[in-house]
């Protein structure tokens, strides 16, 4: 099949995909970028290219995802998710400061702090930052070694490339704490697990995403392997995590950031109207889709 766009402004392409039925589907994915580098109007701008793999922020499946491959049979919602930093408001450090969005009738906000390590099992005073990223890598979370000898390891599987978490608090001592907190709960002793806060991309393997993969189990492999379990939820295909994802815009909603932009303390816009954006398919026998 071949594809023939006819706008500079979007990037597409065409793959085959499988539903937990078995039945294959043709899957066309359309990408478009806007810019909102001044004012409030939306600009259309050279597209972002697709991405056909999950990007991470470090080593892939070791670290924090910050953008998932855009080939997904269907998504339920619309996942909203930022690949941002933090920006302290008028160019000067600060220890700590509060960042958040608000789109689609959806706030979220959280408490950004300055670098800290654990001390006698409490924090140390938070280092000045002109900026932060605000992926699940500087939240609360992480991984460590138990046994070595028998490989055993725990993990916090709401956000395992995270830092800060671990069963035994002495373990803690001199590793550093989360810089992503939520409002309501500040990190303030390493004895109890804390909320993971961030506003990029989960990965499949977390919880809570990982409960609506279905169920893999001797009777899937011996009756309906290779294909998807019968329970398998297409909310696993939701990449943001579950209080970022909005219904489906129609364009024109207004989008507040608060500190995501360097300079612009409080940034206001409205996204596109998408229903001026039509997109029809050619096909071969010259009928439109």
């Amino acid at each position: 099949m071949e594809l023939a766009i006819g706008s500079k402004y979007l990037v597409a392409d065409v793959t085959a995909a499988i539903d937990k039925h078995g039945q294959e589907h043709l899957l066309i994915v359309v990408k478009g970028t806007w810019s909102y580098a001044s004012g409030r109007v939306a600009r259309p701008t050279k597209p972002q290219p697709l991405q056909y793999a999950d990007l991470f922020a470090g080593e892939a499946g070791l670290s924090a995802p910050l953008y998932e491959s855009d080939f997904v049979l269907k998504k339920v919602r619309c996942d909203v998710i930022f690949n941002a930093r933090a920006h302290a408001p008028h160019g000067e450090a600060v220890t700590e400061l509060q960042a958040g969005f608000a789109i689609g009738g959806v706030q979220k906000a959280l408490r950004v702090v300055g670098n800290r390590v654990w001390q006698n099992g409490a924090p140390s005073g938070p280092q000045a930052f002109l900026d932060m990223p605000l992926h699940y890598g500087l939240a609360f979370g992480g991984e460590r070694e138990i046994d070595p000898q028998q490989k055993i390891n725990e993990c916090y599987q709401t956000n395992p490339v995270g830092r800060g978490f671990s069963s035994d608090p002495q373990a803690l001592e001199g590793l550093p704490l989360p810089n992503l907190e939520a409002l309501n709960q500040r990190i303030n002793a390493s004895d109890q697990p804390w909320q993971a806060m961030a506003f990029s991309a989960t990965a499949r393997a977390w919880w809570p995403r990982r409960q609506y993969g279905g169920t893999y189990d001797a009777n899937w492999k011996r009756n309906i392997f290779p294909f998807l379990p019968e329970d398998f939820d297409e909310r696993f295909n939701q990449c943001a995590p579950e209080d970022q994802q909005i219904d489906f815009p129609k364009g024109g909603e207004e989008v507040v950031l608060t500190n995501l932009m360097r300079g612009r303390p409080e940034a206001r816009f409205q996204l596109p109207r998408f229903d001026k954006l039509p997109i029809k398919v050619l096909m071969s026998n010259y009928s439109v889709e």
